[in-house]
């Protein structure tokens, strides 16, 4: 009876719930030796089939489970079984009664679900350590006790430049995505282009037929654009001739470039893809139309479909009165010419000059009017030159030329010059010449001398007519200044020794008065004795020069020269001394310049006497003693 009862309440709930989910079921095997055969469970879902149901321990961890899909609201019996050994003696929360019992109960709800790991034979619940946080990565629904271990790792893209990238992200799991620029590009020269333009839609676009809008960069009927998709993934896409549904281009389903009626694409891995240009409605190139026969004068090397506009002209010239008139031509093709010579423009030559007169061209016949027959002439005369040409077609053509012969170039470099040594000259040539050539292989219009010789240049005209000159250039000495002199009282005789002078001038006070003389020799009377300086100054073309002496009319002038005293030192900066021959009762000591004028006089009172000579300007002075008997004289220099 009680068998009975528990079928009808198992069968009454499972018919009520036809729904299933997955039921997770746990068994301890640690404290038990595990057969062979393995563990198993049986119960009422499975008609208490000991060998249907085996479990597994698939970590090791010596707990065997196993997962069966059961009718959700629903409740059943059951037992684990270690090889062929049942669980006996089963008490406590997790056992019933009813049937045959005490069996394990399980009552599965709306969701999946899974039970607490039981030992083998009892209703004690295993310890599992483990995180036991929902919201962890590592969440353990079997944990009983939380271990510490709970990880919180954001999984997602962590490249910034990938299209997914989360900012969240701690760890990349490998699903960034990226973009791709793909250039499209439809050719539509076969087609009238719609006034909404042309587009592109896909399913980039989610169909939208006016999203994208294709442009005809450089007017040659290609229609471009360029639009960002993710790499490695598979579109399709249509164009439109237009913006709306009704624009779009049929593609025949035997293209090999659609899937249902739509282009596909699949996008590589590279930062740009360029898709090849096809004809809108087709997955080929648009066909170009036109002559395709090389032999036709309208041949065109694009054209893939002769369309029969092929031509077979005849070029050629078509004026008849060129010479080389075609009459079979039907169209003329800018050939035609006329027979022409050119013997250049007029010219002039050098009178000693020949000249070659050369006629240039593809010309069967010459004549000339000197009644030469061939290409080319000697000129050497004046005169007017003329030529008669013919070709093979039988075109004549003239031509005329003036010749005049010319004198050599008249070229002056200047006179003969002198030239002061150390000193420099310019020789111009002039101009008016096309080259110039000098005695040292120069080709300057200019040439610098700085020493005698003989120099010369060749110079040439425009007309290559060449004309010489030259000069010589000779050195001059500059002048040398000099004199010596004789002294008669106060008259002194110079005598001029100077060399290669032209002017003398003399300077006999030092007082910048100069007197001229032609021959540099002169007399010079002075008005009184003393120390002069004379100066002559001499010149030439090369310069100056000048010689100054001193001249001294004082020792000329004294008399007793032989003095009873004696000056020391002399010359002298500071102090002299007097020294006497022997101490009169009066002896005045006096400086006096060479004017006259007393600088210093003095008492001496002693053989020896100290005079202090530092105040009197640097100079030669007259020192003169007077011992009432007779005046005695030296010459005295400070410095």
């Amino acid at each position: 009876m009680k068998i009975f009862i528990y079928l009808s309440l198992f069968f009454s709930v499972s018919l009520l719930n036809a729904q299933s989910v997955n039921v997770t079921l746990m068994v301890d095997m640690q404290n038990e030796t595990v057969s062979s055969s393995g563990v198993y469970v049986a119960g009422s879902f499975n008609g208490w089939s000991s060998n249907i149901n085996p479990m597994s321990d698939v970590d090791g961890d010596q707990v065997y489970e196993v997962t069966l899909n059961l009718s959700t609201n629903s409740g059943y019996e059951f037992k684990f079984i270690n090889g062929s050994s049942w669980e006996n003696n089963l008490s406590g929360s997790c056992a019933n009664n009813f049937g045959g019992g005490p069996n394990r109960w399980l009552s599965v709800g709306s969701n999946n679900q899974v039970e607490p790991a039981y030992q083998f034979g009892s209703c004690n619940v295993v310890v599992f350590y483990g995180c036991t946080d929902p919201l962890a990565n590592n969440y353990n629904s079997n944990a009983t006790n939380d271990d510490g271990s709970c990880d919180y790792t954001v999984f997602g893209c962590t490249d910034l430049s990938a299209n997914n990238y989360d900012p969240l992200a701690t760890t990349d799991d490998g699903s960034c995505t990226y973009t791709v620029s793909v250039e499209f590009n439809v050719d539509m020269n076969n087609e009238v282009v719609s006034s909404q333009g042309v587009h592109i839609a896909g399913t980039f676009t989610s169909w939208s037929t006016d999203s994208i809008e294709m442009f005809d960069l450089n007017g040659d009927g290609i229609y471009t654009v360029s639009v960002d998709l993710n790499q490695g993934w598979y579109y399709e896409y249509k164009y439109l001739n237009g913006d709306n549904s009704s624009a779009y281009e049929v593609l025949a389903s035997w293209e090999s470039c659609i899937n249902g009626g739509n282009r596909v694409l699949n996008t590589d891995t590279s930062s740009t893809q360029v898709l090849p240009v096809v004809c809108f409605s087709s997955c080929s190139t648009c066909p170009v139309y036109g002559c395709t026969d090389p032999t036709a004068t309208n041949y065109d090397p694009t054209a893939t479909v002769d369309d029969g506009s092929c031509i077979y002209f005849v070029y050629g010239c078509m004026d008849i009165t060129s010479c080389n008139y075609n009459p079979l031509a039907t169209i003329d093709d800018g050939s035609c010419y006329n027979l022409t010579v050119d013997l250049g423009n007029d010219t002039s030559l050098c009178s000693f000059a020949g000249m070659v007169l050369t006629v240039y061209g593809n010309y069967s016949s010459y004549e000339w009017n000197t009644l030469d027959t061939s290409s080319q002439i000697i000129i050497s005369s004046s005169g007017i030159y003329s030529i008669l040409v013919s070709d093979s077609l039988g075109c004549i053509a003239s031509d005329t030329i003036v010749i005049s012969l010319s004198n050599p170039p008249l070229v002056d470099i200047g006179n003969d010059q002198k030239l002061c040594l150390g000193d420099s000259l310019i020789l111009d040539a002039g101009s008016d010449w096309n080259n110039y050539l000098w005695s040292d292989s120069t080709t300057l219009q200019t040439f610098v001398v700085d020493t005698f010789g003989l120099y010369y240049v060749t110079v040439t005209d425009s007309l290559g007519c060449q004309g010489s000159d030259y000069v010589n250039i000779t050195m001059d000495t500059a002048s040398v200044a000099g004199f010596n002199y004789t002294i008669n009282g106060l008259t002194v005789d110079f005598i001029n020794t100077s060399s290669h002078a032209t002017s003398y001038l003399w300077d006999f006070m030092s007082d910048g008065t100069f007197l001229d003389t032609s021959n540099g020799d002169v007399s010079f009377t002075y008005q009184n004795a003393g120390f002069f300086d004379v100066t002559l100054l001499v010149s030439n073309s090369c310069g100056t020069d000048t010689f100054t002496s001193t001249i001294d009319l004082i020792s000329s002038d004294i008399k007793n020269i032989n003095s009873n005293f004696q000056v020391y030192p002399n010359p002298s900066k500071n102090q002299i001394c007097i020294e006497l021959d022997k101490l009169s009762n009066f002896s005045q000591l006096t400086i006096t310049d060479f004017n006259g004028k007393i600088v210093l006089a003095k008492k001496i009172l002693k053989v020896k006497s100290m005079v202090d000579v530092s105040s009197i300007p640097e100079g030669v002075y007259l020192i003169s003693l007077d011992n009432k008997e007779k005046i005695t004289h030296q010459k005295l220099v400070i410095y």
